[in-house]
């Protein structure tokens, strides 16, 4: 008996969800009790497939939850949904239509499963970084206007956070060092110049798909695909939109180091800029192209070797 494919629109506060392209469409809440409700369902259904987009992480949790139920989950590209739904004629577009074209792409297109190779304490680890990364921005925007009497203060606190997320990032390198291919992903992604630890463990938690994905996925996936606004005679600017928001946004900072440290990066970076490139529409290009590198060095399983 073939699987009933689910459809699932993710937003921050509820989930709608279509059991089948032409089947049942309900809502749920997007928190814990709106999960369990929905995880009973989906068992009383029986084989199911459910389908979803990667939405800024949103997804996520969602999968581990259904990964943790055995329920199968396949994770694709907004740009992939959107270019199907203008194939079969589907303009509109409601939450409710979204869930549906989900299910109908599922139905119609093969999906690669989701695999769970998360480590929850891995991904705690990486979280609460990011929360500290966080709180030393904005302490450190707070003692630019800060008063002489709370400077001490902000100082104090700024230094017990740097301290603190210098201890996260060591345990995050003892824990990947204990898992062999986590510290083969590890060498790998490090031997590139300008990638630095950060990068390393956003890419090892929160982009899994690395190396086993072609290079449109893995960047419509990312969410680095430019994506073209044109009308008739007139282009438009190119954009980058949807994909996995906290991976681009490490990416970005580790582009820029890349652009002073990394040769190809930057001679593509200066090749850019002298064609009259803007330096955004620059940066975007060389993440792109860091990130085309990264999955190509995983996927050989080869050092970097400057061409």
């Amino acid at each position: 008996m073939e699987a009933t494919i689910l459809g699932i629109d993710i937003s921050k506060l509820k989930l709608d969800v279509s059991v089948g392209s032409n089947g049942k469409h309900f809502i749920v809440s997007n928190d814990e009790e709106g999960l369990t409700n929905l995880v009973s369902q989906i068992k009383k259904i029986g084989e199911v497939t459910v389908v979803m987009e990667a939405t800024s992480g949103y997804e996520k949790e969602l999968a581990l939850t259904f990964a943790d139920n055995g329920i199968k989950v396949g994770i694709i590209s907004p740009k992939k949904v959107r270019d199907f739904a203008r194939a079969s004629g589907i303009l509109a577009k409601t939450d409710k239509i979204d869930s549906q074209v989900i299910a109908l792409f599922g139905e119609k297109m093969e999906i690669r499963l989701f695999q769970d190779n998360r480590n929850k304490k891995l991904d705690e680890l990486l979280t609460r970084r990011r929360q500290i990364a966080s709180m030393l921005r904005d302490e450190r925007n707070r003692l630019q206007i800060a008063s002489t009497e709370m400077k001490r203060d902000i100082t104090e606190h700024i230094k017990w956070l740097t301290d603190k997320q210098k201890e996260i990032e060591t345990l995050l390198s003892e824990k990947i060092k204990e898992n062999s291919e986590w510290n083969e992903l590890s060498v790998l992604i490090s031997s590139i110049p300008g990638v630095g630890p950060v990068m390393t463990f956003t890419i090892i938690t929160e982009l899994t798909e690395i190396g086993k994905l072609n290079q449109k996925e893995i960047s419509a996936l990312v969410g680095v695909a430019p994506l073209n606004k044109d009308s008739g005679k007139h282009r438009g600017n190119r954009f980058i939109w949807g994909g996995r928001a906290q991976v681009r946004e490490i990416l970005y900072m580790c582009t820029i180091s890349a652009i002073s440290y990394n040769p190809v990066i930057k001679e593509f970076y200066d090749r850019l800029r002298k064609a009259g490139k803007q330096p955004k529409v620059a940066i975007v290009a060389c993440m792109h192209k860091l990130l085309i590198i990264m999955n190509s060095i995983v996927k050989k399983r080869q050092l970097w070797s400057c061409p």
